[in-house]
C-alpha cells in the first residue's frame, strides 16, 4: 500500500467550491460577531477577544476570497 491514509485522502476528496468557502467565512463572521456581543454583554472579555479574533480572520479571508486569492 503506497501513500497511506494521506495519499488516499489526497486523491479521494473533492475540492471546495468558492461558494462553500464564502459560506464558511460568512458563518465564521456571524459567530465572531455573536461572540463579541455576548462577551461584552456578560462581561467575559476572553469571549469578546476570541470573537474579535474570529472577525478579523474571517474578514481577511473574505477579502482574499473576493480578490481571487483563494
Amino acid at each position: 500500500m503506497t501513500g497511506g491514509a494521506v495519499g488516499y485522502f489526497a486523491k479521494n476528496v473533492a475540492p471546495l467550491s468558492t461558494g462553500m468557502m464564502a459560506a464558511t467565512t460568512l458563518y465564521t463572521l456571524l459567530l465572531g460577531f455573536g461572540f463579541v456581543v455576548f462577551g461584552m454583554y456578560v462581561q467575559h472579555r476572553w469571549l469578546a477577544f476570541w470573537g474579535s479574533t474570529m472577525v478579523m480572520a474571517g474578514s481577511l479571508f473574505l477579502i482574499a476570497l473576493l480578490a481571487g486569492w483563494g
